[in-house]
């Protein structure tokens, strides 16, 4: 495991059961929900500012100052919260945020009364300070409640993710290996030198494909759908072929780990491998704007030849489900069969970090 995977993980065992509160979109829902709360209390306030646009305005200015203020601090103190637990940190969190209203209450009301802004000065400081700490705890504790709930739900898919990643990492060991060992010992008579190559494309793919990386670049999955392939051409010989149409894909593109290596082995496995004449399986891609997109395609065998079932479609979900969690959303697998070929087409962000459009 790398220093980086160890700090992901480290992080991510700090920071369980604990939302994102940095993340744009949770500040984003904050900030929607605090308009919604300066909504009701202009219309429940008759008799301070309702029915002028200028009061409406001052409350909404008021109510998303104490909300961004509270998630900024939350945001700021996140590590320190997640040391403390789950309970006691969300405890915390619901406190801080009283404490933010308390202040920001105590802030407007000086600049109500040093600038006559209307704010509602004839009120004691205190017992707005008191409102204000009411309302905000209503409102915190049901807004961490469903943050809460929200982060358990991502955590999950994020264990899923992870276990389709070690479940396609353990599909890979038995029978390539198998067929990869027996092509290298029949190539060690005749061929040694092949047969050397063959053993370092071997090792390096093992190497790549059972990592515990969370992520890796592009150009690094396509060195291994190389690697891959050249070992499947040593054991097909001429009836394996590559058309290889990758050179506008960008290889800094962030990318979730055996992304394209699988759905190879699929094209080799029930589309090459059982027609007697063989075929080619072209991988193509490109930028298309802000999205890059990969092609696998190959063709399928004859009526009167046999055709290989099992695994193409579950490999294909697993992907497609990793595509969807990795780019939130944003990841697509598209899959074109015609009656002499089978086409994949994967759709997704170009994303050059870890956490570039993403908080990841």
């Amino acid at each position: 495991m790398t220093g980086g995977d160890r700090q992901r993980r480290d992080a991510l065992a700090t920071h369980a059961g604990l939302p994102e509160f940095c993340d744009f979109r949770v500040v984003f829902a904050v900030m929607v929900l605090a308009q919604l709360v300066a909504c009701v209390v202009s219309l429940t306030s008759p008799g301070r500012t309702v029915g002028t646009w200028r009061g409406f305005a001052l409350t909404s200015l008021y109510v998303q100052w104490v909300a961004v203020a509270s998630i900024g601090l939350l945001c700021v103190l996140r590590d320190w919260l997640g040391r403390a637990g789950v309970a006691r940190g969300l405890a915390l969190a619901w406190v801080m945020v009283m404490l933010v209203a308390a202040a920001g209450t105590a802030a407007a009301w000086w600049l109500d009364r040093r600038f006559a802004l209307g704010l509602g000065s004839g009120y004691a400081l205190h017992r707005l300070q008191l409102e204000a700490m009411g309302v905000s705890a209503l409102v915190a504790a049901a807004a961490l409640r469903y943050l809460y709930i929200q982060a358990e739900w991502q955590r999950e898919v994020r264990a899923q993710a992870e276990s389709r990643v070690r479940a396609l990492q353990a599909r890979i060991r038995p029978h390539f290996l198998f067929n990869s060992m027996n092509t290298i010992a029949s190539l060690i008579p005749l061929r040694p030198e092949e047969a050397e190559l063959a053993v370092e494309d071997l090792a390096d793919l093992f190497r790549g494909a059972l990592g515990e990386r969370q992520d890796t670049d592009l150009a690094t999955e396509l060195d291994l759908v190389r690697r891959y392939f050249h070992i499947e051409q040593l054991r097909l010989g001429e009836r394996l072929r590559l058309d290889w149409r990758i050179d506008e894909v960008p290889g800094d593109a962030r990318v979730p780990p055996l992304l394209l290596q699988p759905l190879v082995e699929n094209a080799i496995y029930h589309g090459i491998q059982p027609r007697t004449e063989g075929g080619t399986v072209t991988v193509s891609g490109g930028l298309d704007r802000d999205r890059v997109w990969i092609t696998i395609e190959n063709p399928l065998p004859g009526v009167e030849q046999p055709v290989r079932g099992g695994g193409n479609q579950m490999a294909q979900q697993n992907i497609e489900q990793r595509l969807r969690y990795f780019y939130k959303g944003r990841g697509r697998l598209e899959i074109n069969r015609q009656p002499d070929s089978y086409r994949v087409t994967l759709g997704f962000p170009y994303w050059r970090s870890m956490g570039e459009g993403a908080d990841r």
